[in-house]
């Protein structure tokens, strides 16, 4: 489960913030990635799975770059 006292990445290896672990619907989780020097707001599944924003199968949706993965220290 994603924690607000734990550090992520995405699977890609981009940076990641998280803002709250307790938002409402089935995306839960709130943050922003670090993409091309800024910050991009997003939004994950409880299990770490990234928001896809469109509605049919495609290339954004299959690709897991955007998953959160915990960094042990």
């Amino acid at each position: 489960m994603i924690s607000m006292d734990k550090q992520y990445r995405t699977k890609g290896g981009n940076e990641v913030r998280i803002y709250a672990v307790d938002g409402g619907g089935c995306h839960p989780i709130h943050g922003a990635i670090f993409i091309d020097g800024m910050w991009v707001s997003h939004i994950w599944h409880l299990n770490g799975q990234a928001e896809c924003s469109c509605y049919e199968l495609c290339e954004e949706c299959s690709d897991d770059s955007k998953d959160l993965v915990e960094v042990k220290p």
